[in-house]
């Protein structure tokens, strides 16, 4: 992270594990910035959005197009992508009254 801080977008690692872990970290410490950068890595590398998902074993799988609307580049809110059963539920319902 502090590389980033330093030295912006061109610090960032290439191993998309490293990359996953960071995106994980951003959402945490709430750095924007550094949240964007990583997923403008990835698109520049022509990998889907869900590289950068947290690999949950029994987690359910989102595809790409939701993962992008959660995150706000399809409709939807801005943001980072919720966290956990609740919050996911939450969205939902959400999202349901508001049609």
């Amino acid at each position: 992270m502090l590389a980033f801080l330093q030295g912006g977008a061109d610090a960032l690692p290439d191993d998309i594990e490293l990359l996953r872990q960071l995106y994980l970290e951003t959402a945490y410490y709430r750095l924007n910035g550094m949240r964007v950068a990583i997923e403008t890595k990835v698109r520049d590398k022509s990998l889907p959005p869900s590289v950068l998902a947290p690999q949950l074993p029994g987690a359910p799988s989102l595809d790409d197009e939701d993962l992008l609307r959660r995150w706000g580049r399809i409709g939807g809110s801005r943001g980072p992508p919720p966290r956990g059963a609740a919050a996911l539920k939450a969205q939902q319902d959400t999202e349901a009254a508001a049609k």
